[in-house]
This record gives structure tokens, sequence and C-alpha cells, in this order.
């Protein structure tokens, strides 16, 4: 008797488990037909000083069935407000779906908004727990909305394609990438300045190239891309790609290596004649294609002298603007945690010395 019960049990908890799975596991015809999937976001300001917020939506099918909408077809809507909220309820009079934001792939926010200061669009951003944390946030160049409406060159949907080429630039150390809990924390912490990367428009095409610095929470100025590898050393993010040099200015010939594994390590010292920081770079490399006739060891020399003045046009930007976004005053806090001023760290960080020294090795077997 208690056998049978038993089994009968077993069989009701196994029909609520499939009925479970089957109610939760996929969206209804009518589900679908009510939603509009929002892939990215665009956050601008008008004339008037009025919020404008641009949305750009998918097919809802294409994003429930898992997929990334490779077929393109997106429409942008925008709505307007004295608030970012007012203008997202203001989207709602223009759409005839209610609008969810978990797929959102990339916020873009305007070069003139960032400038202005990003400290509400930080707080919606955060308050609207259907955004992920994992949304990547870039400032874009130039007009906002023309950059969502913009097609890929190998087709797609501009945010999805976006976010792809971002991670594969990243990856080559292109460019910077910024997630939004990346955002948060950078703002919270204050170890180092928000950089984010840029977007803008080059004819027909959206490029992502550069990058802008902020001083808390308002952009300052911007990198341009080899000032942006050199941050990437400086913050231990220099992951694969190559770099292209011209060891002799009045010949027109070029070696261009692949960056293999990359070590760095910054030690402040304070001692009686001032701060110094110390940054060391053990850079490996692969010779992909060389033009030249120099010896490994005179490539190696030249690409030392590469990196270091590369890095050093990133420290020297950094110091004259006054904005720590290279993160020496998180380091030099930690390491000297009872002479840390916050009120004094930006003149201690301009008046600091900067010694590179650079260890490149050029794999021989395969050059």
């Amino acid at each position: 008797m208690k056998i049978k019960l038993k089994n009968k049990r077993i069989a009701v908890y196994m029909i609520i488990f499939i009925l479970l799975i089957s109610n939760t596991g996929c969206w209804s015809r009518r589900e679908l037909e009510e939603l509009a999937f929002v892939l990215a976001l665009g956050i601008d300001k008008g004339d008037d000083g009025e919020f404008i917020l641009y949305a750009q939506i998918g097919k809802a099918q294409q994003e429930a069935g898992g997929g990334d909408g490779e077929g393109g077809e997106i429409v942008v809507i925008e709505g307007k407000g004295k608030t970012i909220v007012q203008a997202y309820d203001q989207m709602f009079e223009v759409a005839n779906r209610r609008l969810f934001l978990s797929h959102a792939r990339l916020v873009i926010i305007s070069e003139e908004l960032a400038k202005s200061g990003i400290n509400r669009i930080l707080d919606f951003l955060q308050r609207d727990i259907r955004i992920r944390s994992t949304t990547l946030i870039a400032v874009g160049q130039g007009d906002i909305k023309e950059i969502l409406e913009s097609q890929p060159v190998l087709g797609g949907i501009t945010g999805l394609a976006i976010k792809d080429s971002m991670r594969f630039n990243w990856e080559r150390s292109k460019i910077l990438r910024k997630e939004l809990y990346e955002m948060v924390r950078d703002i919270k912490e204050g170890d180092a300045e928000l950089t984010l990367p840029i977007i803008t428009m080059e004819g027909e095409k959206v490029a992502i190239k550069n990058a802008a610095y902020f001083q808390n929470t308002t952009m300052k100025g911007t990198l341009d891309n080899k000032e942006v590898l050199g941050l990437l050393w400086l913050v231990g993010d220099v992951r694969h790609g190559s770099i292209t040099i011209n060891p002799n200015p009045k010949d027109s010939r070029y070696i261009t290596l692949e960056l293999m594994d990359t070590k760095v390590s910054i030690n402040p010292v304070e001692g009686s004649k001032g701060l110094v920081f110390h940054i060391k770079v053990d850079q490996q490399l692969r010779v992909a294609d060389d033009q030249t006739n120099l010896t490994v060891s005179q490539i190696e020399q030249e690409v030392n002298r590469y990196i270091k003045n590369t890095i050093l046009e990133t420290v020297n930007l950094a110091k004259e603007e006054g904005v720590d976004f290279i993160g020496f005053g998180k380091r030099y806090r930690r390491k000297y945690p009872k002479k840390w001023d916050e009120d004094k760290w930006i003149e201690k960080f301009k008046e600091s010395e900067v010694i590179i020294k650079v260890n490149s090795i050029i794999n021989r077997e395969e050059r």
C-alpha cells in the first residue's frame, strides 16, 4: 500500500514538473504579438534641453527563438521628455507593443549629453532592473538615430552587429569595451576615472574607434586609437591583435607583429625626490610581415621603443589634462594608504615621474 502511494506521488510530481516546463520554457504567440524587443537604446539631448530616447526594435519572433535577428528587420522609435523615464513612457504612444528591455545589447550616450554629465542616465540604467548588467555602453558622436538606423556592411541588425564588432575588436586590442556593471563600478569605487568607447558614422558605415574619458561623471576629452592602446597596456587589458611599426621614417618599409602574451606591472615609489611610477612590460610577439632586413634583436629594440612611446603618450595626456583615467591613484592609495589625500592627488599625479621598461621577446621559431 505504501509503495503504491509513493508511486502515485512520484507520478503527480512528474506531471507538475512537465507542466511547469511547458508553461515557462517558451513564448506563446499572443505574448510575442504584445512585445517589442528592444535591441539597442540611444540617449540624446534636444535643443530645448529635454531628453530624447531612441529604441531600436527587432522582430519579437527572432529574439524569442534565440536568434540574433539576422534578417535585419528593425525600426527605431523615439520618445521625448523632461526626464529619461518620461521619454521612455512617451515611446508607448508610438509603439503598439510593450517594450521589452531585457534583450538590449547596447546603450549609446550622445557626446553632447556625456559632456553635460551622465548622472541621470546612470540612475535610469540602474533603476530599471530589466536592463542587463552586461549591456554594453558607448559614447556616440554625431546623430544617434542615424547610427541606430544604419545598415551593417555584412547585413544583420545594427545593435547586434556593433555588439559583435566591439567584442572582436576588443579581443584584437583595438578598442575599449565597457559593460554597465563595469561603468557603475568605476564610478562608485573611484579607483580610475571612467573611459568609454566611441561610436560614430564614417560615410554610411558605423565605426568604433577612439575613446572618451570622464572626470567623475562628465566627459572631458577623447583618446585616439594609439592612446587607447597605451591605456590597454597600462590596465593590463592587451589581449591579441597586431601592431605595425616603421623603424625608419625615411623608408617606407614596415613590420607587422602579432601580440601574444603580455605582462604588465606598475609600482609607485615615493622617496625624497618625489613620486615615481615604475612601469614594466613583458611582451611576447610573432613576426607576421617583415619588409625590412633587421635582425630579431633589432626588431625587439624597435618594438620596445614603440610600446614605451605609446604608453608614455597616454600617461602624458592624463597628466596634462589632470584626469587620472589610467588608475595610478588606485595603485598609490593601495601602497601608501596613510599618505593618500584625494583632494591633493591630481597635483601629486601631475608632478610624478614615470619610468617605463619594456622587454619584448619575439618568437624566433615562427619568424
